[in-house]
């Protein structure tokens, strides 16, 4: 694995998937609590690997892509966060999804404001995008804390969708 590809925070260490997380992941996705704001919700085993496969060819493609979640502590694996771009658009946009286990804890900030670093440090973007669901207010409240402004209302996979944005300074 690629050391710069590689982010870590106080809390978190952020790194590129690989074929076996797919059993972590899995258990995330797979959770229809944690899914329901997201895309069409859980997915199999699957749909996963196809996800996750998708996810790191990205980092061939694009130089970002998702990262996985691990607690620099336990070694655990928490969820998934990192930059992609957004469907349909070139726009790139940053998202998180958390085991529930790990949620309210602050940890999705934490990464999601590695991978905005990285989107702004490392791969010099003008702009990052986010997508939520409009009546998922704790994820839109996360994009506002992280200093994102609504941008304009849209839709995805038939669902009313908000879209936010954060120049960069």
């Amino acid at each position: 694995m690629d050391k710069n590809l590689i982010c870590e925070t106080n809390r978190l260490i952020l790194r590129p998937f690989e074929i076996t997380d797919l059993e972590d992941l899995a258990a995330v996705y797979g959770d229809a609590e944690v899914m329901r704001y997201i895309g069409t919700g859980s997915l199999t085993i699957d749909e996963t690997r196809k996800k996750l496969i998708a996810g790191m060819d990205a980092w061939r493609k694009h130089g970002f892509g998702a990262w996985a979640i691990i607690c620099r502590t336990t070694g655990q694996f928490i969820g998934r966060t990192g930059l992609a771009h957004l469907d349909g658009t070139t726009d790139v946009h940053v998202g998180f999804v958390l085991d529930k286990r790990f949620w309210h804890r602050g940890l999705g900030y934490e990464a999601a404001i590695a991978s905005i670093s990285y989107g702004f440090e490392t791969l010099k973007l003008d702009k990052i995008f986010a997508a939520a669901r409009a009546t998922n207010t704790s994820s839109r409240r996360l994009l506002e804390k992280l200093g994102m402004t609504f941008a304009r209302d849209a839709s995805y996979y038939g669902h009313a969708a908000v879209i936010y944005v954060l120049a960069n300074a």
